[in-house]
Parts: C-alpha cells; sequence; structure tokens
C-alpha cells in the first residue's frame, strides 16, 4: 500500500507538470457510471470512461522519479517528445482511464487504535474521538459505528447505531483499511447487516428472493406434531434445496419442514448461507459435526458453543451466567433451557442490544413462538432478570 500511494504521488506531479498538454484529452471520453457519492460503480472498460474531474489520481510511468521542478518536465519531455504531442495525449489518456475506472485505493485512513483486553480487541477512533469499529483476535465479527436504527416486534423496540458485518478471516492484529471503509460504507448506505440479515425472518417479514429462489421471509420453527412444534430445521429445510458439504455429505431438504428454521439452524442461516449466497464473501463455512479445528459452523447449539469459529467469550460452567460486561452485539448467546434434555446447551440465539426498557435483548428462533423473535412470546427475549433464558444463560461466542 505503501509503494502503490507513492506511486500516485509521483503520477500527480507528473500530470501536474505536463497540464497544458492534456488540455481536451478528458472531454473526449465517455462517461463512467457512478453511484451517489460520485464514486465509479465498478471497474470498467477503459473504452467506456472519462475523467469527469480531472482528478490527478492514477498509475501513470512515473518519468523523471525523484527530480521536480524544470528537471521533471525535461524528462517528460525527454519520454515523449520523438512521438510528439499525440503520445503524449494518449499516454494522458490512458492514465486518466486507470484514474477513474479502477475503484480508488486507501491511501491512508485517519483512526487512532486503543488495545482492550478480556477478550483481547482493538478499538478504532476517528481523529475527534468518535468510536469507528472494535475487532476481536481471532473472531470476524466486527462491530462498527453507522447511523442509529429501530428494530421493532410487537411491543419491542431496540434502537442503537452498531452494525455488525463479518471480516473475510479472522482478525490477527492487522486492520484492513480497505475492507474498514467499505464496511463503514455499507453502513452509511444502510446496507443490510448481520442484525438485520436476522429480522428477515420474523413473523409477517416479506419474501426475499435471489433469482428465482426465495432466501428470506416468514419462518416458522418447525412442523407440528402430536401437538408439539418439531426441532431438526436447517437452513436448506427453508430453502427447500439439498446442500454439499465440503466433506462431499449431501443434505436432502426434508419438504415438511419447508420454510421452517430451529435455532440452529436460523444461527446457519444468518452466519452461513446468507454470506455464502451468490454476490457475498464467505464469512463462515458450515458442517454438519464440529471439526477438528472449529473451522467452521457445526449444526447443533451445543457443538456451537464447544466448537466453532471465532472466541469463546463465556465458557459453560453449568450455572447461569451473571457477568454480561463482555458481551457485544452481535454475539451468540446459549442456553440450557429445556429440563428434558439434561444439563447441555439447547438454545442458541444473537444478541441484538439494549431494548426501550433497558434489558438486553436476543434475537433466536424457538418453539414458544413458533420462529424467530426478540419479543416476548411464551418467554421474554431478555437476558436480564428472572426470566427463562435469563436464568438459563449459560454461554457467549463471538463468531
Amino acid at each position: 500500500m505503501d509503494e502503490y500511494a507513492a506511486q500516485l504521488r509521483e503520477s500527480a506531479r507528473d500530470f501536474h507538470a505536463c497540464l497544458p498538454a492534456f488540455a481536451g484529452v478528458a472531454t473526449a471520453l465517455p462517461a463512467c457510471p457512478r453511484d451517489a457519492q460520485g464514486r465509479p460503480r465498478a471497474r470498467q472498460p477503459l473504452s467506456s470512461c472519462r475523467n469527469r474531474n480531472f482528478r490527478t489520481t492514477g498509475s501513470s510511468p512515473t518519468v523523471g522519479a525523484g527530480q521536480s521542478g524544470p528537471e521533471r518536465k525535461q524528462a517528460l519531455a525527454a519520454r515523449y517528445a520523438p512521438a510528439g504531442l499525440a503520445t503524449l495525449q494518449r499516454a494522458a489518456q490512458a492514465n486518466l482511464l486507470r484514474a477513474q475506472c479502477m475503484p480508488s485505493p486507501i491511501v491512508s485512513m485517519d483512526f487512532s487504535t486503543h488495545t482492550l483486553g478480556d477478550p483481547p480487541r482493538v478499538e478504532l477512533r476517528s481523529p475527534q474521538g468518535r468510536w469507528l469499529a472494535t475487532l476481536t483476535h481471532g473472531a470476524q465479527t466486527v462491530t462498527s459505528a453507522g447511523p442509529r436504527r429501530s428494530f421493532s416486534e410487537s411491543e419491542v423496540r431496540v434502537t442503537h447505531a452498531t452494525w455488525v458485518r463479518a471480516l473475510p478471516a479472522p482478525f490477527d492484529g492487522h486492520v484492513d483499511t480497505a475492507w474498514l471503509q467499505q464496511a463503514l460504507d455499507a453502513n452509511a448506505q444502510r446496507r443490510p447487516d448481520l442484525l438485520a440479515i436476522g429480522l428477515q425472518y420474523l413473523r409477517g417479514a416479506p419474501a426475499q428472493r435471489q433469482g428465482g429462489l426465495q432466501i428470506a421471509g416468514d419462518a416458522a420453527y418447525g412442523p407440528l406434531v402430536d401437538g408439539k412444534r418439531q426441532e431438526g430445521a436447517d437452513f436448506n429445510d427453508y430453502l427447500g434445496v439439498p446442500w454439499t458439504y465440503d466433506d462431499g455429505t449431501v443434505d436432502t431438504p426434508e419438504p415438511p419442514q419447508f420454510r421452517c428454521l430451529d435455532c440452529s439452524g436460523f444461527v446457519r442461516m444468518v452466519w452461513g448461507y446468507r454470506w455464502h449466497a451468490p454476490g457475498k464473501a464467505p464469512a463462515l463455512p458450515l458442517s454438519l459435526a464440529s471439526s477438528a479445528d472449529g473451522g467452521t459452523l457445526p449444526r447443533r447449539a451445543f457443538q456451537m458453543s464447544r466448537r466453532a469459529p471465532g472466541v469463546l467469550i463465556e465458557r459453560n460452567r453449568g450455572v447461569r451466567l451473571r457477568d454480561l460486561s463482555r458481551l457485544a452485539i452481535g454475539d451468540l448467546v446459549f442456553f440450557d433451557a429445556d429440563a428434558d434434555d439434561g444439563p447441555r446447551i439447547d438454545h442458541v440465539g444473537i444478541y441484538v442490544g439494549l431494548g426501550s426498557d433497558g434489558l438486553r435483548r436476543f434475537l433466536s428462533s424457538r418453539k414458544g413462538a413458533n420462529g424467530p423473535t426478540m419479543a416476548d412470546v411464551r418467554g421474554k427475549s431478555v437476558l436480564d432478570g428472572n426470566g427463562l433464558y435469563a436464568r438459563s444463560l449459560r454461554a457467549v461466542r463471538r463468531l
């Protein structure tokens, strides 16, 4: 990045040295498609763009590198004089095209880093002290700043300005400024993050399709058999498509579980499939059983709590988890809520933040609500107080 930044600075000086010869070059080129912020929408063929604003960024040959003023102009003249002005203009045209038809690299992004512990994290702040993002060592989950927004269901409302997105690989201490800028831009544009994606499966949520496949919309928990909701609905059961895992295992969807998601199936939909969908960068690979290295997101809630990607923020000690000081928005929360299966993790949800009542709320798919919810249907979706889920909270993982 430093080397490329140096090339950009050299290119800018070359451009300024030759501006008189560039007259009329940019206006002869067709327009480059741009977004609302004036940036090129995507990398375009060189023949389809022009530099509208005559910005002097690009990757031109750094003729006369290390020289300045008259010496640079002489070097440029010596470089291009044999072929005449037409060659110089063509070179200028090519560099203008490169500058405008490729996504602009981030040469520098002003932020300060603050090292935090328990768990080890890096907090990023702007020069004015505004919080930008927090990254946790070993985890892909990143919380970042964005527009303030509200999530609501029934009488429940959660409002904050924290957005949750996933790095392409676990954080290793190096801040990828290009990814960070993309994440902050996505927040500013209100593109759905992991929380917004999760809410796309609440009762009454509209169907969303990708191609001919419905990938989101109102989800049930499972089919009703003998008066009880049946668990076992994974993400591909909701979709109604077979899924082939990396080990070659093929999981065929079960028709009775079409448009259904149990608690872990819901988490796998949000963290696995939706980030493997076309056009998305994969976040977490999926598996049916726990992988030896913990590099995949397994099928069952108890497996996710024991061995899965990311960092175990609070391990299961077999008793209620009361200290929630390390909990962060986007974390997975695990429960032992069903007495019928013994002392084992049997439920998982996603922590979404403080509700308007000041209580910590989570989003999960459960039998009593017949699908994903953060409301108080047959049990409050809160981690505080003495309700079922507050009493049965056992562990926390940051993916």
